[in-house]
């Protein structure tokens, strides 16, 4: 975002325009954390699709037996590592069906 504040803004004028820049940042700062905030939450709680489809007493439980990219798929939007992100489509297609998070998928309601 590029905010222009000329010199000849005067009085009101240039605290008004300073509130609203300051509204406006303040509103996207909330807007960030809140999304940061929801995505470990919605992850812990396999929490992806529509809520009244899904069965809420299946939450995230890793197992080690299942690997490190199969553990960490969930939690995608978490990591910059790409390939959690291809494994958690591959376990949403039903890929993996053999491993406790494809079965928690299952139970969960998300496979497709």
């Amino acid at each position: 975002m590029v905010v222009v504040c000329g010199d000849n803004l005067i009085g009101g004028r240039r605290i008004l325009t300073w509130k609203l820049l300051n509204a406006m940042l303040e509103e996207t700062l909330l807007g960030e954390l809140k999304d940061f905030a929801d995505k470990p939450e919605r992850a812990a709680k396999l929490n992806f699709g529509n809520p009244e489809k899904l069965d809420s007493n299946v939450v995230y439980d890793p197992d080690l037996n299942d690997g490190v990219v199969l553990s960490i798929a969930p939690l995608w939007e978490l990591v910059p590592w790409k390939e959690a992100k291809n494994y958690w489509k591959e376990l949403l297609e039903g890929r993996y069906e053999w491993s406790s998070m494809g079965k928690l998928l299952r139970k969960k309601g998300l496979v497709k």
